[in-house]
């Protein structure tokens, strides 16, 4: 009986970390949108290659590093979907401000960071 409890704890946490683990990857998969209204308020360059819905109107930032993603090169095609507010903050990092126009999708792309951006 010992024995037997010696190997099933450990196994049974091993199971439970793999099984969370598998979990945890399908939750942040980047063909997943995150859902309506539960997406980030600020997107990171970490955020790259996701889908992230927002409804018309709402305001959402970015905040990269300007010597791999520079404010000049960040752009989101096709144009009309969401528009550029402003941008601030210090070197190296800025945060740009977007708001949502336009119902639709954009590929919101720097030099080495992309995100879907889709509006509902």
């Amino acid at each position: 009986m010992h024995v037997l409890r010696v190997f099933l704890v450990p196994l049974v946490f091993l199971g439970g970390l793999v099984f969370f683990a598998s979990t945890l990857s399908g939750l942040l998969s980047p063909d997943t949108p995150c859902k309506l209204g539960a997406c980030p308020e600020t997107l990171y360059e970490g955020d790259s290659e996701r889908v992230f819905q927002y409804t018309r109107s709402s305001v959402f930032k970015v905040r990269l590093d300007d010597r791999k993603n520079p404010p000049t090169a960040l752009r989101c095609s096709p144009v009309g979907v969401i528009e550029a507010v402003s941008f601030n903050g210090e070197t190296p990092y800025y945060t740009g401000t977007f708001r949502a126009m336009a119902p639709g999708a954009c590929l919101l792309e720097g030099n080495v960071f992309s995100a879907m951006i889709v509006i509902k």
